[in-house]
């Protein structure tokens, strides 16, 4: 008989102290960690994309690179175009786009340098939205130089019909824009933009 009591009192035992266990990690023990969220970088390319949508010229790759590359427009003529596939999200943060390209031009050096606009907009379907637009001065004529810019939306970017993000370059009339792309060593680094919650 003694022996079952020691046995009871010892299961007993356990669980109770299970039970304040249960209890006290229940009011004490709370489980927390963090997450770190990566932005997005879209890189520049010089994939076409004719076949894949009515809109744009060359795509926009999230978070890879393509090959070497140089695309080259001309100013003065439409915009020359880059657009993504639908990146997947209902609804987009209020957002900073901060943009590195390599740059040169043909210009002859005679008045003011060619000035490059760069327009981040939405497309949905046939309907574009601008988002923020930044204009450059682009000097480098022998060798690419990265030039830096950013502009930011106005609040948060509707996503839900599930858009692609696009962005115009706009150059001046009679130059000759050369946009390295890739992962390239001419220009030490790679055309593209970070997208950053503000």
């Amino acid at each position: 008989m003694k022996k079952k009591t020691i046995i009871v009192s010892v299961l007993l035992g356990i669980l109770l102290i299970g039970i304040v266990s249960a209890s006290l990690l229940t009011y004490f023990g709370r489980i927390t960690g963090s997450v770190e969220v990566k932005a997005p970088v879209i890189y520049f390319s010089n994939e076409s994309i004719y076949e894949e949508v009515w809109f744009g010229d060359y795509n926009l790759i999230v978070n890879e690179l393509s090959s070497n590359e140089i695309v080259i427009f001309e100013g003065g003529t439409r915009p020359t175009e880059f657009v993504t596939v639908s990146l997947g999200v209902n609804e987009f943060y209020h957002a900073r786009f901060d943009i590195t390209a390599y740059l040169k031009t043909n210009w002859d050096g005679e008045g003011q340098k060619p000035l490059l606009n760069f327009i981040i907009y939405k497309l949905n379907g046939h309907e574009i939205t601008k988002i923020c637009e930044v204009s450059k001065d682009i000097g480098a004529t022998e060798i690419y130089y990265g030039y830096e810019m950013f502009c930011e939306s106005v609040g948060t970017i509707d996503m839900s019909e599930m858009p692609k993000f696009g962005i115009a370059l706009e150059g001046d009339e009679g130059i000759e824009y050369y946009l390295s792309v890739g992962d390239d060593s001419r220009s030490k680094g790679a055309s593209r933009i970070e997208v950053t919650a503000t």
